[in-house]
């Protein structure tokens, strides 16, 4: 086994117990679990484990909710560690809660989760129907993703100038 092959097996390891943790700590109110990012195709020497988890019931409160997830957050340090220590990958967690509810809405990020996103667990389709929802909004509007050097970036309408506005995404039923 090659040390990067060894390094993704242990990687892989960190997100299963993430997943397990997250299933422990919300129970039935843990909804999925997505990793998106770098990570999905690469490990750096330093980077972060862009995650966005869905649970029913969050509080409103940004520091209440990562206050809901610092558990997991101590319970992976051990992996983390051993990232760091026998492959030189020095990982951090950065995840953003969210109710299914929440994720009903359009957001920008949605556009990168149709081909370099991975679901790491799901229940009721919640990022399964989000991202079929998005590609199908990327293939009607004509939204492309293009390179420059070393950036991403998505062109949503040709033609449009810094000085144009218009409406990207979906409108959300019930929203004004």
């Amino acid at each position: 086994m090659t040390t990067e092959s060894a390094a993704r097996g242990a990687f892989e390891d960190l997100l299963s117990e993430l997943v397990r943790l997250c299933q422990i700590r919300f129970g039935q109110d843990f909804q999925g679990a997505l990793l998106f990012g770098s990570t999905v195709s690469q490990l750096k020497p330093v980077t972060d484990i862009d995650l966005i988890v869905a649970i029913t019931g969050l509080p409103k409160n940004r520091r209440e909710r990562l206050s809901l997830f610092s558990d997991i957050e101590v319970a992976l340090k051990p992996k983390l560690d051993h990232m760091q220590a026998r492959f030189g990958i020095r990982l951090e967690l950065s995840e953003k809660l969210r109710t299914p509810d929440e994720l009903s809405h359009f957001s920008p990020l949605y556009l990168d989760w149709v081909d370099h996103s991975r679901i790491l667990f799901e229940r009721n389709a919640v990022f399964s129907d989000l991202i079929k929802k998005t590609a199908q909004y990327i293939s009607e509007s004509g939204a492309r993703r293009v390179q420059r050097g070393l950036k991403w970036y998505w062109i949503l309408r040709e033609g449009v100038t810094g000085d144009d506005e218009f409406e990207v995404g979906w409108k959300t039923p019930g929203a004004s």
